[in-house]
């Protein structure tokens, strides 16, 4: 299979997908793949992604997620 064939069929998938491809290839490049805590985040990141898939977790916006951190840190 060529490059372009992967490509052009990444392209089909959908956003969170091609995400959770992106982190799988980016994780596999070099050391990443065989280092633990790599995988333990990289795993930690499809469990978010899977809850606020399923709809069972609600994103906010960067903005709300700043000024909710700033609140809590007492930096406003």
């Amino acid at each position: 299979m060529t490059f372009q064939r992967v490509e052009e069929l990444a392209m089909k998938l959908t956003d969170a997908e091609r995400e959770r491809l992106a982190a799988h290839l980016l994780a596999s490049i070099g050391n990443a793949a065989d280092s633990p805590s790599s995988q333990e985040w990289i795993d930690e990141a499809e469990q978010r992604l899977d809850e606020l898939l399923e709809g069972r977790v609600k994103a906010i916006d960067g903005n709300a997620f700043f000024d909710i951190v700033e609140r809590d840190l007492g930096w406003k």
